[in-house]
């Protein structure tokens, strides 16, 4: 990591956590793919190709967490700066548009943007809260430096392996307590995801049984025969106050279904805030050497 150690913005225990773009680190962006591919497959996602990287990878930035006792890399995000990308390349630019067709109205939210996606912890480290905590700390963080971005979007994936039941009762929960409608109807899905029987069952449940997201957890745990909860990402955007503006089903990355989620960073819960400027005072401090 000799290469790249200006682009480090912490460390915690055995991590360091680092904000790179693709040209600063080759090999370790093909083991990011590689561990992306890894990790997707084994929740019933992935490209079903040997490395999952793409085009968006070369002009993204990519926020990773390596271990530096055992030289692993325990996760990584990729994040797409709207600002920088769509005066280059407008909304094709954003992988997002591969998913979704955006009206006229989202481009300044896309400009005011960080795009996120790819997020994953790999098996081992999915154990323990610590590394997910920290590729959260750091993504915050490297996006409240960032005070001319109000947003962050991008897709949040439900597997394949739920159900299409469960799928349909996630989104019946999420039009119901978490969606812009506003918004929603500027975005239109490149491939929707079809329910019939399944819709008017889960939104019935929905309105009598899963009022909230404990409650939708423990059904979706009664129903799914491996007891999965609801996904941990998706959760942790919605207790965010992110909202939900559209969905689509990605036969690309094995029929997983991808909520577009839009969180407006004034509109995070100010506890969330007060963590997060202690995590940048932390960060300041050990740059410095404090």
């Amino acid at each position: 990591m000799d290469g790249i150690a200006d682009l480090k913005l912490s460390s915690q225990a055995e991590f360091d956590l680092y904000l790179a773009p693709a040209e600063r680190m080759p090999h370790l962006l093909r083991e990011i793919g590689r561990k992306r591919e890894l990790t997707f497959r084994a929740v019933g996602e992935g490209t079903n190709k040997r490395i999952d990287l793409d085009e968006f990878d070369l002009y993204y930035d990519h926020l990773f967490l390596w271990d530096r006792e055992k030289r692993d890399l325990a996760g990584a995000y990729r994040v797409g700066d709207g600002a920088r990308i769509m005066p280059h390349y407008g909304k094709r630019g954003l992988y997002t548009s591969t998913l979704f067709r955006m009206g006229r109205p989202m481009d300044k939210v896309l400009a005011q943007s960080f795009e996120l996606g790819r997020s994953f912890v790999t098996q081992e480290y999915q154990k323990h809260r610590l590394p997910l905590f920290l590729l959260w700390r750091g993504l915050l963080i490297h996006i409240l430096s960032h005070p001319g971005h109000r947003y962050l979007i991008g897709p949040v994936s439900i597997s394949s392996n739920y159900s299409r039941f469960s799928r349909a009762l996630i989104m019946a929960y999420v039009r119901q307590h978490h969606y812009d409608h506003g918004l929603a109807a500027h975005v239109e899905p490149r491939n929707r995801f079809k329910v019939a029987q399944e819709r008017a069952d889960s939104e019935v449940l929905v309105e009598h049984g899963a009022a909230d997201l404990k409650k939708l957890d423990k059904l979706i745990a009664d129903i799914e025969p491996n007891e999965s909860s609801m996904p941990v990402l998706l959760k942790k955007y919605l207790l965010l106050n992110a909202r939900i503006i559209g969905f689509n089903s990605d036969p690309r990355f094995n029929d997983a279904l991808d909520g577009l989620m839009l969180l407006d960073l004034t509109k995070v819960p100010a506890k969330t805030l007060e963590d997060l400027k202690k995590g940048m005072a932390e960060a300041g401090d050990k740059k410095s050497g404090k």
